[in-house]
């Protein structure tokens, strides 16, 4: 079997292994790496028949894959979306306490209590403890509460 099949299979491993075992560790820049390296044999570029070049070139190029690739994924993956955003559109239960417009209470959502606080443009002044409502938005880790369904779950 030639070299370039043996590297084109790492990095389908590896791809597999950051999909599934191991995501966040850098098996990413390790398929890239591999993929090169098996692309540069596969195309004449690069003929280094012993086993220690070609790890060589592998950790090499898995470094400048690293390098160029780091700082774009992880701005990309911070900026995906906002914390808790995933909430927006369910309903939870107002905590013991209820709640007030302006100050932070608690809400129970999906068995967890939560920090809530009434939406700044919600129409309602306070809720009494064990009413379900809507989170419309959060603040942080603060889920901001309504007693209607915020607008884009409206329009879904």
């Amino acid at each position: 079997m030639n070299a370039y099949v043996l590297w084109m299979i790492l990095a389908g491993i590896f791809l597999v292994l950051e999909a599934t075992a191991t995501p966040g560790i850098g098996m990413l820049f390790a398929a890239f790496g591999a993929f090169t390296l098996g692309t540069l044999l596969a195309l004449g570029i690069l003929n280094d028949p012993s086993i220690f070049g070609q790890v060589a070139w592998f950790l090499s190029v898995t470094a400048i894959w690293a390098l160029i690739l780091w700082y774009p994924l992880k701005s990309w993956m911070q900026s995906k979306s906002k914390p808790y955003e995933n909430f927006v559109g369910t309903t939870a239960i107002v905590g013991e306490e209820g709640l007030v417009k302006g100050k932070t209470g608690t809400a129970i959502w999906s068995g967890a209590i939560m920090k809530a606080r009434i939406a700044p443009d919600a129409l309602i002044e306070s809720v009494v403890a064990g009413e379900e409502v809507w989170v419309n938005d959060t603040d942080g880790n603060v889920l901001l509460v309504d007693s209607e369904p915020p607008q884009r779950a409206k329009d879904s």
